[in-house]
């Protein structure tokens, strides 16, 4: 089983030729191999959070054991 990444960074949703393209290609993927896993992210809809002062500071913190 393998897993396909797909990221749509497009903001246009309803007419945006790129993501009916990744769509088509995602369709054909599964009806070749339907057992496969597809990761999903639309960065249009649901972006991720912003950087802030807690999440830099967090980056610096020493891991817990």
């Amino acid at each position: 089983m393998k897993t396909l990444l797909v990221i749509i960074a497009r903001t246009r949703t309803t007419r945006s030729l790129t993501r009916h393209q990744s769509q088509h290609f995602i369709d054909d993927w599964l009806s070749r191999r339907p057992d496969d896993y597809i990761i999903h992210r639309d960065l249009a809809n649901d972006p991720p959070a912003h950087i802030t002062e807690k999440w830099i500071a967090a980056v610096f913190t020493d891991p817990i054991s």
